[in-house]
């Protein structure tokens, strides 16, 4: 279904790898929600196309502000810069 997390994945690998490849990746990415579905008897949570997108971001700067506070800088949170 396009606009979901699972066609962004899907998309996202067969540019880089081509289809078949990106087949197998995610249905081995819909295994593992099917699991914790079960396992943790919740519904499933669409979380939107742009889903890795925002996580890659959040990752990048979390792992930026851990480099400068190891450097000796002191981050505080403060207005974002467009």
């Amino acid at each position: 279904m396009r606009g979901t997390r699972l066609a962004a994945r899907f998309w996202g690998i067969a540019k880089r790898k081509g289809r078949p490849k990106a087949l197998v990746a995610t249905a081995h990415t819909i295994l593992i929600v099917a699991y914790h579905i079960l396992k943790d008897r919740r519904p499933y949570e669409e979380h939107g196309e742009d889903y890795l997108a925002k996580r890659k971001q959040q990752k990048s700067t979390s792992v930026m502000i851990n480099e400068l506070t190891k450097l000796g800088y002191e981050i505080t949170k403060g207005k974002e810069v467009s």
